[in-house]
């Protein structure tokens, strides 16, 4: 037991010392370490101290270049409003000896646009296109200079040059199924093309043949000219550029007014050639039996083929009657002469009235028909409503047209047979008048 006690107090005392040398080492330890974060800390701060001393500096510098710029950019903005102050000085002496220029660049500018209008429309750009690219090239410019000005005196003088003279040129033609071909052109001042012995259209530089043609009797001298290479000819002009034959193309013939008037038009031409015919060949026949009567007065002897020989004859068939019977048989006798000379003048005076009655009739219908399509389609479109009104309008002239003549000859026919029955009824009156005296003696 005191072994074990003792064994225990030397492990005791051995431990201590162990721990005591443990510690030892430790706290030297500690002290190294301290002293190295003490080493560190001093290098650090002096790493600070420089490196807030180097800020200082930079600092400083960064103060003094901004307080430099600042002086600069107040000597800038007084420079800048100085040079400010003296362009609008320069800008209101400029305008005050600018004066009328600018007034002139300005109507120059608007002249320009005028002359482009104008000359897009003149004959004169069809022969020579690069005028109106150079005048296009002036006219998007938003100012002028003096070398324009110039450039465009140039071509306004050109411009007045080429129209006032007739050229030849070759040219490409557009015809009318669109197929284009190369031919001679004669142009006529600024105002037409000519060419194949028509008129010619001009659209967007472009040369082609109307679709329609102009009526003919604007065409008379048209291809003595565009042949001729001196002397006078006549020439109709169209001075606004081919607006005026334009219009004069679009003008619908007979035949196509006549189409406008739909059925009732042409019932209306129907009943007037029938009336016309009627009324020509009553003439005729009228003026025969006219030319007849008169030989037939001039003949001593009865003869069959007038009225006039046959009421004598029927006077010489009854020499012995009395004057009452002979004025019945003479009456009849008139009386089955008169069929074959009024025959078809009513129906003349019938046709003569039942035209202007068709004429409204085909009227009220277009007018029905446009309001109709007023009411389907509305009125923004007058194409629409052209047709009706153009079968109103049509229909009322062609039965106008048809009546006017018809009445016209029936008055003749009326006043040629009314003439030949007043010369029957004269005779027979003096042969009534004859037999009386007779009787008396």
């Amino acid at each position: 037991m005191k072994r074990f006690i003792l064994l225990v107090l030397l492990f005791t005392a051995v431990a201590a010392q162990a721990s005591e040398a443990i510690k030892d080492d430790l706290i030297v330890k500690a002290d190294q370490q301290q002293q190295q974060l003490r080493q560190q800390g001093v290098a650090r701060q002096q790493q600070m101290e420089q490196s807030q001393k180097s800020l200082s500096r930079e600092l400083a510098k960064a103060r003094r270049e901004l307080k430099q710029l600042k002086s600069e950019s107040k000597k800038l903005t007084d420079s800048n409003h100085q040079r400010d102050l003296e362009l609008a000085k320069l800008q209101s002496q400029l305008a005050g000896k600018e004066g009328d220029l600018r007034e002139l660049f300005s109507n120059a500018k608007q002249r320009v646009t005028q002359f482009q209008s104008q000359f897009e429309r003149s004959a004169v750009v069809a022969q020579y296109p690069g005028l109106q690219s150079q005048l296009n090239g002036l006219a998007k410019k938003e100012s002028l200079n003096v070398k324009d000005l110039q450039l465009f005196w140039r071509l306004e003088l050109d411009q007045m040059q080429h129209a006032a003279t007739t050229q030849r040129f070759n040219a490409r033609i557009y015809e009318r199924n669109g197929s284009a071909h190369q031919a001679q052109v004669v142009r006529v001042g600024p105002f037409m093309l000519l060419g194949g012995g028509q008129f010619l259209r001009l659209h967007h530089q472009q040369i082609f043949v109307p679709q329609r043609s102009v009526p003919s009797a604007y065409n008379r001298g048209l291809e003595s000219f565009t042949q001729a290479t001196r002397g006078w000819h006549s020439l109709y002009v169209d001075p606004s550029h081919g607006q005026l034959l334009n219009l004069l193309s679009r003008q619908p013939t007979l035949w196509e007014r006549v189409q406008q008037g739909g059925i009732i038009g042409w019932v209306i031409v129907v009943l007037a050639l029938l009336g016309i015919l009627i009324a020509l060949s009553r003439l005729w026949i009228l003026t025969r039996v006219n030319f007849s009567v008169k030989a037939q007065q001039e003949s001593p002897q009865a003869l069959e083929d007038n009225p006039l020989g046959r009421v004598l004859r029927v006077y010489e068939a009854n020499p012995d009657q009395d004057v009452e019977t002979l004025e019945l048989k003479l009456d009849e006798a008139i009386l089955r002469e008169l069929p074959p000379l009024e025959r078809g003048i009513s129906m003349i005076k019938i046709l003569a009235a039942v035209a202007p009655m068709l004429g409204l009739l085909g009227t009220v219908t277009g007018m029905i028909g446009t309001f109709q399509a007023i009411t389907s389609f509305g009125s923004s479109d007058p194409g629409v409503m052209a047709g009706g009104i153009s079968m109103a309008l049509v229909t009322t002239v062609l039965g106008l047209i048809a009546a006017i003549p018809l009445i016209l000859l029936h008055s003749m026919v009326q006043s040629r047979s009314s003439a030949l029955v007043h010369l029957l009824e004269h005779r027979a009156a003096g042969l009534i008048a004859q037999r009386a005296e007779q009787r008396k003696t």
